[in-house]
């Protein structure tokens, strides 16, 4: 009887002892997504500008929580569109920076890339048009103006070239990436003030990918054809499968 009680007793125990132990939790898979704002001229209630006179902010405030919010929706969409484009170019990350002016009444009222690392013009327009779509609370103060980085993290880590390494080739074919010629007619493109190419090339030193960004807007038409242009040049091929540069032109 005694070694039955006994038998009992340990299987008791080992029972409570394994429905108390709680397994390990797993790790969190990182954020696709990792995002956050600064505000450009927030409202001041009153500062002394030295001469004794006092200056009025300009501009109204949204709250991080605020910002978040209204973001939230078309940061879904901006995922789906990278992780999409992903799938085929498991190459691509990159930070996107957006400045954003918002409405008294909450709408975007104005939207501009200021920057972009990311390389894919697909994934840039994918930001801006779902960013357009945000709906945020009304500003304090007025219409508010803010900057908003979001980065992507790509699945496969390029290695990251120094503008140097393909500024030779960039010389030696800058006219053949302004100018489309049809036949005996040549037209030159305006190149947009400000503009800034990121580009990956895989390891044979083909362009695979393209993307750009400027202080003035960017016709379809250049930017067709310089992605184009670039990707019948061959550069020096990197050390790693995929190489990733960005440079100014």
């Amino acid at each position: 009887m005694r070694r039955m009680f006994t038998r009992a007793a340990v299987g008791l125990a080992l029972a409570l002892l394994c429905a108390c132990a709680k397994p390990e939790p797993k790790p969190d898979r990182a954020p696709v997504v990792q995002s956050k704002h600064r505000m450009v001229n927030p409202l001041v209630d009153s500062e002394d500008d030295g001469d004794g006179m006092k200056v009025e902010g300009t501009l109204g405030t949204l709250e991080q929580s605020a910002i978040q919010a209204g973001l939230n929706p078309a940061l879904l969409e901006v995922t789906t569109c990278f992780n999409g484009e992903q799938k085929q170019k498991p190459y691509l990350g990159g930070k996107a920076t957006l400045q954003f002016r918002v409405a008294r009444d909450g709408t975007v009222k104005k939207l501009e890339l200021k920057s972009s690392t990311l390389g894919s013009m697909v994934v840039n327009r994918c930001i801006l048009d779902a960013a357009r779509t945000a709906r945020f609370a009304r500003p304090r103060g007025g219409e508010a103006e803010f900057d908003y980085s979001v980065e992507l993290s790509g699945q496969i880590l390029p290695v990251v070239w120094d503008p140097g390494m393909v500024r030779d080739e960039i010389e030696k074919n800058r006219e053949k990436l302004t100018t489309i010629r049809v036949g005996r007619r040549s037209t030159s493109l305006v190149v947009p003030a400000g503009l800034v190419i990121t580009m990956h090339l895989n390891r044979r030193g083909r362009v695979v990918s393209v993307g750009m960004v400027a202080v003035e807007e960017i016709d379809e038409e250049f930017a067709s054809h310089l992605v184009s242009a670039l990707k019948a040049i061959k550069f020096e091929r990197p050390n790693s499968s995929y190489a990733k540069v960005t440079f100014s032109w």
